[in-house]
């Protein structure tokens, strides 16, 4: 799409895409290209979910603080005159009567049935969402409030525009908005904002109310989203074109490659008669990275630490950056021409177009052992710099028409990078390669181009949490979790190493979620005694103190006992001291589990 208003005419059918068989998944189609997953929608919905769930939190914890704080509100608002507030009740009216006809008058000029529709779903859902927790949400409400509500405006009621309302036009914004440009989209909601405050000064809404109205809403629009897939993002190509053109590049036949949904755009052009692509980064596709990066953060630990840059320029500069210290290294990776920003704040990285295709897309009949080595020889010349690529997959290797494998795709590279990153990328291109020819000829171009000890850091890391998840998914569809296994027996006996540890990773796991739950009951358990520690000492100055010295002899004795009875039952000599601690470990894991299971556990373990 290349104007303010995307392209009309017969190529605008609609239809419906499915591969009519069990299982069948249906696609959205509209103007002749189906919908796709973006994953910008996915962010957005883990946004709005968590903001909304932090706003009913607030509703359900202090709904005594919120009617206190709003009252306060009521009482600054009234000092505006009743003709001021009268006024803006009124214009809030028409203008949200106003701005779902102007949308819907949008998609219906942009010939958009489909999107239009799937808008009004949304929207209906996010209206009756709110309106079933209306009730609930209203404990908190002020009677000021309340009585603020009866009052007229220009059209009904100054109820109107209600939270169900608005929850509503926030889904149809959220769907609609994916095929405005940058400026109409942040105009949008900028209007939203506009409306809410308005709202809150003329206290007929709460602020936190309104915050977890829109923010359901959203999350309603993003899910359909998420579900249904969207239509390909606005792009303004001749906006791309204009900052081209400042940077000295006056590209020809620029056009947008067609493709699914990723962290970035490609355009195609030719500079010089000489082919190159063209790569945006716009707030979609930085939201999508962040929200990657935060997954990440969360499940892994040590991989994904480093702090990412907050604006789509910065993501195209550090790009452009690793993609000339590559080439500087003797990496086989496309020329970087220019990097440069739109008007709007889009990223733009200019390279050289290898013209090839993937490794991850050619047939296995092309992925001879020469093409393979070659793959190792541009990973082992970018480790030799200190770089590590984070995502050297075969998705991230091109083999041009010449046979020659060149690396792409540097936007999670890391510029110093420790001996644990290098590492996970020789797992992650190591699983890649096995998942297509197996675990030897995997293996043969790594032992050939790659240093000793870098395949031995590597062993460890030959695990599903330090690879991509289209690496993971590539290993599940092949041999599932026994690729795993063989691929690190293989590597050790290749490298000779007796024995290893695989690094733990996992940043949540069981275990952890097990401690911070006992340390909560803990701390709570112990708030309890601080607060009630006056009637505790009163207690213990009434007790009789030289009891406490048999008492406690006669509690150890028990676990003495267990001690002579465990060591009388096997056959091996247990060593008493370690065998008492056991004991009493048990003593506690009992406290916890039904049918003492956690100290049978435990001796089990300890034997």
């Amino acid at each position: 799409m290349t104007g303010e208003k995307p392209p009309v005419g017969e190529d605008h059918a609609v239809n419906l895409v499915g591969t009519g068989a069990k299982g069948s998944r249906f696609t959205l189609s509209e103007g002749g290209r189906p919908w796709s997953r973006h994953p910008a929608d996915s962010a957005r919905l883990v946004f709005a979910v968590v903001l909304a769930l932090a706003g009913l939190a607030l509703v359900a914890t202090y709904p005594g603080d919120l009617r206190s704080f709003s009252t306060d509100l009521v009482r600054l608002a009234n000092h505006l005159p009743d003709l001021v507030q009268k006024g803006l009740i009124g214009l809030v009216q028409l203008l949200a009567v106003a701005t779902p006809l102007v949308l819907l008058g949008l998609a219906v000029w942009w010939k958009r049935p489909v999107q239009m529709t799937v808008a009004l779903v949304a929207a209906g859902a996010g209206a009756v969402s709110v309106a079933l927790l209306q009730s609930w949400m209203d404990q908190s409400t002020p009677m000021a409030i309340q009585r603020g509500l009866d009052g007229r405006g220009w059209i009904t009621g100054a109820a109107f525009p209600s939270a169900s309302y608005l929850a509503g036009l926030a889904a149809g914004i959220t769907v609609l908005s994916t095929s405005f440009s940058h400026r109409w989209r942040r105009a949008a909601w900028i209007w939203m904002a506009i409306l809410s405050l308005v709202r809150i000064l003329t206290a007929v809404a709460l602020p936190v109310h309104l915050v977890t109205t829109i923010a359901l809403g959203v999350a309603v629009g993003s899910a359909l989203l998420v579900v249904l897939g969207s239509p390909a993002r606005w792009l303004d190509v001749e906006a791309v074109r204009a900052a081209l053109v400042r940077t000295g590049l006056n590209l020809e036949n620029l056009t947008l490659r067609s493709g699914p949904a990723t962290l970035t755009r490609t355009m195609t052009g030719q500079w010089e008669q000489q082919p190159v692509l063209v790569q945006v980064v716009g707030r979609d596709e930085r939201d999508a990275e962040l929200l990657v990066r935060a997954v990440n953060l969360v499940r892994v630990k040590g991989l994904d630490d480093d702090r990412p840059s907050w604006s789509a320029d910065a993501v195209v500069a550090h790009q452009g950056l690793c993609g000339l210290l590559a080439q500087a290294a003797g990496v086989n990776t496309p020329a970087v021409h220019a990097v440069t920003e739109t008007e709007e704040g889009d990223g733009i990285l200019v390279t050289a177009d290898p013209r090839g295709s993937r490794l991850v897309d050619v047939d296995d009949s092309v992925l001879s052992d020469e093409v393979l080595s070659q793959a190792w020889l541009q990973l082992s010349r970018l480790h030799a710099r200190g770089i590590a690529h984070r995502r050297a997959n075969l998705g991230r290797f091109t083999l041009d028409h010449d046979g020659e494998v060149s690396l792409t795709g540097f936007q999670f590279a890391n510029l110093v990078a420790s001996e644990q990153l290098r590492a996970t990328d020789v797992a992650e291109l190591v699983m890649s390669m096995a998942a297509r020819v197996g675990v030897e000829r995997a293996l043969q171009g790594a032992l050939t181009h790659m240093p000793q000890g870098e395949l031995a850091a590597a062993l460890p890391m030959i695990q599903p949490l330090a690879v991509s998840p289209g690496t993971r998914q590539a290993v599940k569809a092949s041999s599932g979790k026994a690729l795993w296994d063989e691929t690190r027996a293989a590597l050790q006996a290749r490298l000779g190493v007796e024995s290893y540890e695989l690094t733990r990773l996992d940043r949540i796991s069981l275990s952890r979620l097990v401690g911070i739950f006992g340390g909560t009951v803990m701390a709570y358990v112990l708030l309890a005694f601080a607060s009630n520690w006056a009637a505790i000492g009163q207690s213990l100055s009434q007790a009789d103190w030289t009891y406490l010295p048999p008492l406690v002899a006669l509690a150890l004795v028990g676990f003495v006992g267990g001690v002579w009875s465990l060591q009388g039952a096997v056959t091996v000599r247990l060593p008493f001291w370690e065998t008492l601690q056991v004991m009493f470990a048990q003593s506690f894991l009992n406290r916890f589990t039904p049918a003492n299971a956690g100290g049978m556990a435990l001796r089990t373990r300890y034997l």
